[in-house]
């Protein structure tokens, strides 16, 4: 078995064919796997060429949470949201700025952006195409101005920094994503949860936190294929969801089991906070809770219905990619600290990732 969270370079493995077709296998040893229940946006990112190569186990919506109050002073939409306008908006200001409050949170929101021209299994780039070359200026503009710190940092709620990330206040899972949303509205604010930058207008994508392959040469496939099995089965993806001892979500990415997911839901719901701090729940606290889960859960199931897409790599760890570090990333690096010009940075990032692709 093979995990996702390795830093091996998986589009090139599954093309000099290192994996082991699972659809295949399931057919040949008579699985009782039955793929339709499962999330099929998520779980069709490990399909290459029409062929079952990976197999996501848990995944993560690629969000950000923000503040009404954050977006009304840049004057920007919470339902069409726009890093184009967002840049406008930061010139238009005469302070400073930090995105995330973390530099490593925005130099991972830079390789977002750039893997977003990448298609890994086609072979392609949009590198040279207006689109990208557009949004280098004003993304390019507003992580050189950012002046997040390198250490990391909690969240400032009175919008010094203009976002949360997975990274540095939430995990991933429905729970804690919950519990930075009750955050941000007992301290007066009113949250709000948008799509991290997509190069398709409002659309909303996802990555795998925990996927796993199949090693071709091995001599265990029906085993490994049992195991797959029993690790995409409704219990063990509810037991990562949920704890014995508190209502905390564990794991930190959502089931991709339908049923699981399902559970994870009912699960938060229960969800009661203690505001007054005093280690009992009271009505009045029952009703302040059930509030802020409504208005959440309206919210958060609506992106999560909304994913389209969804990639292999952890946004996590995404920085230790393959591609991003060893590829890539001494030309990023170059590009956002001024040592090369927005023209050479094109140029350079076009010819190593092409070669990446097809050599």
């Amino acid at each position: 078995m093979i995990s996702l969270n390795q830093k091996l370079p998986f589009e090139k493995l599954i093309d000099n064919g290192s994996f082991a077709d699972i659809d295949e296998l399931a057919e040949l040893y008579k699985s009782d796997i039955d793929f339709d229940d499962y999330n099929s946006t998520i779980m069709d990112c490990g399909i290459y060429n029409g062929k079952r190569y990976i197999i996501p186990i848990a995944y993560c919506p690629n969000i950000l949470i923000t503040t009404q109050e954050i977006l009304d002073k840049y004057n920007l939409e919470n339902t069409n949201f726009s890093f184009k306008e967002l840049e406008i908006r930061l010139s238009d200001k005469d302070h400073s700025y930090a995105l995330f409050g973390n530099k490593d949170e925005t130099y991972k929101f830079f390789l977002s952006y750039v893997n977003e021209y990448v298609d890994f299994y086609n072979k392609t780039t949009e590198f040279s195409s207006d689109e990208f070359t557009e949004s280098l200026d004003y993304i390019g503009k507003m992580i050189r101005n950012d002046n997040s710190r390198k250490e990391g940092t909690t969240w400032d709620i009175t919008g010094n920094y203009l976002f949360r990330t997975s990274q540095l206040s939430f995990d991933g899972s429905m729970m804690s994503t919950l519990n930075s949303y009750f955050y941000i509205y007992n301290n007066n604010s009113t949250p709000v949860i948008i799509p991290n930058y997509n190069k398709k207008a409002n659309a909303v994508s996802a990555f795998v936190q925990c996927g796993i392959a199949l090693n071709n040469n091995s001599n265990n496939k029906e085993k490994a294929l049992a195991f797959i099995q029993y690790v995409l089965s409704y219990d063990i993806q509810k037991l990562w969801s949920e704890s014995s001892s508190s209502p905390s979500i564990v794991v930190r990415a959502l089931p991709v089991n339908k049923a699981a997911f399902e559970y994870v839901i009912d699960h938060t719901s229960k969800r009661v906070y203690d505001i007054n701090d005093d280690g009992e729940y009271e009505k009045s606290e029952e009703e302040y809770s059930d509030e802020i889960k409504t208005k959440f859960f309206n919210e958060y199931l609506d992106i999560i219905n909304s994913i389209s897409s969804c990639t292999l790599y952890d946004y996590l760890e995404f920085e230790n990619t393959y591609y991003n570090s060893s590829v890539i990333g001494d030309i990023v690096n170059d590009y956002l600290n001024g040592d090369i010009s927005k023209e050479k940075f094109i140029r350079q990032l076009t010819a190593a990732t092409e070669i990446y692709l097809t050599e």
